[in-house]
């Protein structure tokens, strides 16, 4: 819906994106979402088998995408990310992750070393995240105060 008009918005939308940068704020109407449960399994009987899937406006997503490419440059260019992370990383993958655990226990097997390997199960690990911890992480790494805010 908005493609038709971005021509003529465009600049309208670009100083709101600057200004809530700038200022810290993320607009309140974009934080509205339409919450769609989506079933986990066939025959869901409990509220647990559900997915909450937020639909967002396009324009947070924009913005979220905005701040994200920025965090994500600092995080690269200051070496910031484990080297190992395959995770929500260009150019890495579960596949990679695997093709190189592969080859860890495959060089291991070959040079007579005792492996072991625990799997985790991390399925709710957003669930659970303790923002003093992340906001204190933040500040180790050196993420600005205006950003964290």
């Amino acid at each position: 819906m908005i493609l038709p008009v971005l021509d003529n918005i465009a600049s309208v939308i670009t100083h709101i994106i600057n200004f809530s940068l700038s200022c810290n704020v993320f607009p309140s109407l974009w934080k509205r979402a339409i919450v769609i449960p989506l079933p986990k399994t066939s025959n869901p009987t409990c509220l647990s088998q559900y997915r909450p899937i937020s639909i967002l406006p396009i324009l947070s997503k924009v913005l979220e995408s905005i701040v994200h490419k920025q965090l994500y440059s600092y995080l690269i260019s200051n070496c910031l990310l484990c080297p190992y992370q395959s995770g929500f990383r260009p150019s890495h993958s579960t596949v990679g992750a695997l093709l190189n655990v592969t080859e860890d226990i495959r060089w291991a097997m070959d040079n007579t070393k005792f492996t072991a390997m625990i799997l985790l199960d991390f399925s709710s690990a957003f669930n659970s995240v303790d923002y003093d911890i992340l906001l204190g992480t933040l500040r180790a790494v050196k993420i600005s105060s205006t950003t964290i805010d």
